[in-house]
């Protein structure tokens, strides 16, 4: 596990209305019980559909009957008091089954401005949209099966050269222990020269740590969807981004996600 260097406080875990919910807590829990932080889930409950449900124009279109029916606030509500509730079972099962400290708080808002404003100094934020998970992770917070699930997909890790390299890295491993993933670093790099160089960096700090190699693959570019086909490529399972900065630019994030096809884990 991560030793107390990386100074992480809390795991804070993204969730909203379009997210399933096991892989994000898994892969949320597998990071926090490796770098010894509490695990803290933020449900952003969407205000714009609250605010929708409330027109008298609005409707929705049943998923079996496919007619148009009433779209109420009270349906709204029970819809979003349920999703809390997911989340909280599922929090509750896999900490408890890792023992790790974990808190909940439901906020109405947008995800990308209520992101920013629980992301405090030493809190690394874990997000992620269901509707663009390449697999399922199988199992509901139980440590033997569902934490097992994480073994067939790696943790793929951005090394862009940002003075963040080595905290990314430490994460990566961090996980990497507690899930029995592989590490896959992707490597943005306009040469193979540059490519060199990075396999140098990693190299040595594999060689401090007494670590075995790990994957490496060549990006041809650290623009986000570059790097989210790159991580649907390999199946990561999780991936690992480097900068808060990061986080503000919204059409990066979108874009991040949706490519992805696996949570990512934003590391300042």
């Amino acid at each position: 596990m991560a030793d107390n260097a990386l100074a992480v406080r809390r795991v804070v875990l993204a969730l909203d209305s379009a997210t399933r919910v096991e892989p994000l807590v898994e892969a949320a829990a597998a990071l926090a019980l490796g770098l010894r932080a509490e695990l803290r889930a933020v449900v952003v409950q969407s205000a714009q559909l609250a605010r929708a449900a409330a027109l008298p124009f609005t409707r929705e279109l049943g998923r079996a009957s496919a007619e148009r029916r009433a779209f109420e606030p009270p349906a709204v509500e029970r819809m979003l008091r349920a999703q809390a509730a997911v989340v909280r079972q599922a929090l509750d099962a896999t900490a408890r089954a890792l023992q790790i400290p974990w808190g909940l708080d439901v906020v109405q808002g947008e995800m990308l401005p209520t992101l920013l404003a629980h992301f405090g100094t030493g809190d690394w934020v874990v997000i992620g949209r269901g509707a663009s998970f390449a697999a399922p992770i199988a199992g509901r917070g139980t440590a033997g099966r569902g934490l097992a699930a994480l073994m067939s997909r790696p943790v793929a890790v951005v090394l862009d050269g940002s003075a963040s390299g080595d905290r990314v890295l430490d994460a990566a491993q961090a996980y990497a222990d507690v899930a029995g993933a592989e590490i896959v670093v992707l490597v943005p790099a306009v040469s193979p020269e540059a490519f060199r160089r990075a396999r140098l960096s990693v190299g040595e700090w594999l060689a401090r740590r007494g670590l075995a190699a790990v994957d490496y693959l060549i990006v041809p570019g650290s623009d986000a969807v570059t790097v989210a086909r790159a991580a649907r490529a390999v199946r990561a399972g999780v991936l690992l981004w480097p900068g808060r900065e990061s986080v503000r630019n919204a059409g990066g994030v979108a874009s991040l996600l949706e490519g992805a096809g696996c949570p990512v884990v934003v590391i300042p």
